[in-house]
């Protein structure tokens, strides 16, 4: 049983991280990202990840699904279109069933974010594209996000279930809006037809503690962390937010149900990365009930 009393939507304070970049004075931040590109030169470093997961979706659902991840675009202050450009076309090059967007796609403008939307126009997926908002969303403005996006042929999901039908079977998907901001709906799980396991799409990763709980749980994707955007040897990141301590990136288990953090494209607070890379993630999925 999940508990009663779940610790969201957080009080609205900043985090850790955030009071760090609030110390640091703004004409040291272009300073800083400019320095850091020149030594470390992470933060346009892209990798591709492939992951190959087994997983029991149910009997309904298809053998195998082909998953491109693309997390914490972060499109302002910075506004790099060529690299976003470079985002796409990975993705792309992926030939991916499904593209899931995992949330922030503003730090805190949405001026921008018509240009990022024509970027984004040009990701390509066999069964489409579904979206899930991240907590710089609602700061940012989540009414002026969810316009920018709406023109587009995608599925924006909030607190809501998504079924894409594949030639062998139908998988199902539950998209959460930011837990930072909005209570998750565990009761879309409950719903789910008799035998059916979803994919669930949360931005903030430490929500696993609870969809674990879930046996229609199969698999949670998230962002949110950058990976931890700065590692410091022996010590780790000092800049993990709020909901993203407790699995910074990559794979875990728990229960019956797994979860992927993948280390997002973008940077926010200190436009630094050292020790994760951007990611974009080929994630297959094979469905061991087939």
């Amino acid at each position: 049983m999940l508990p009663e009393v779940l610790p969201y939507p957080l009080p609205v304070i900043k985090g850790f991280s955030s009071r760090i970049a609030s110390a640091i004075p703004p004409p040291c931040h272009t300073a800083l990202r400019i320095g850091s590109d020149a030594l470390f030169g992470e933060r346009h470093l892209l990798e591709r990840f492939d992951v190959e997961l087994s997983a029991d979706l149910g009997a309904a659902a298809p053998a195998e699904v082909r998953l491109a991840l693309l997390a914490d675009f972060h499109f302002d202050p910075l506004c790099e279109v060529e690299f976003m450009a470079r985002c796409v076309d990975t993705a792309n090059e992926l030939e991916p069933d499904l593209v899931l967007l995992l949330g922030d796609f503003a730090s805190h403008d949405t001026a921008q974010l018509p240009a990022l939307a024509e970027i984004l126009g040009g990701l390509r997926a066999r069964f489409g594209v579904f979206v899930i908002f991240g907590n710089h969303d609602h700061i940012a403005g989540i009414d002026a996000v969810v316009e920018a996006l709406a023109p587009l042929p995608f599925t924006l999901m909030r607190n809501q279930t998504a079924r894409i039908r594949f030639p062998d079977g139908e998988l199902a998907l539950v998209g959460f809006d930011s837990a930072t901001y909005v209570r998750p709906d565990f009761s879309l799980l409950d719903r789910l037809q008799p035998g059916e396991r979803a994919l669930v799409l949360c931005h903030e990763p430490d929500v696993f503690v609870h969809t674990a709980m879930h046996p229609n749980a199969a698999l949670q994707l998230s962002g949110h962390t950058h990976g931890g955007q700065v590692m410091l040897p022996g010590i780790g990141s000092p800049l993990l937010p709020r909901l993203g301590k407790l699995f910074p990136r990559g794979h875990f288990r728990r229960e019956q149900c797994q979860l992927y953090v993948n280390r997002g494209i973008g940077t926010g607070h200190l436009h630094i990365r050292l020790g994760a890379r951007p990611e974009i993630t080929r994630l297959t999925v094979r469905n061991t009930s087939r």
